[in-house]
């Protein structure tokens, strides 16, 4: 395999409980709502109610996720966009 001219392509995973949990606190507490992840991080009732839930340790997309991976796909076959090797994590939320 020749890497010369060859593109990389990163792609995050889509929305998961995770993601729903940590916007669901931010709007519940108005004087979070434009802090960062980091930044609610230092926060206990951030860290013990939304970071580290059990069910978000390794979950999976929720549906607006599977539609965010929808429309991800539908660019790369309309850019033409193909892919010699993919690598991914093996959490859930990536597969």
């Amino acid at each position: 395999m020749i890497f010369q001219d060859s593109n990389i392509h990163f792609i995050r995973h889509a929305e998961t409980p995770f993601n729903q949990a940590n916007e669901a606190f931010k709007k519940s507490q108005i004087e979070y709502h434009d802090w960062s992840f980091d930044r609610l991080s230092t926060l206990p009732e951030f860290r013990n109610g939304v970071r580290f839930n059990h069910d978000h340790i390794d979950c999976s997309i929720t549906e607006k996720g599977r539609g965010e991976c929808l429309l991800a796909k539908n660019k790369f076959e309309l850019s033409g966009i193909t892919a010699d090797i993919v690598l991914v994590s093996p959490f859930n939320r990536t597969l």
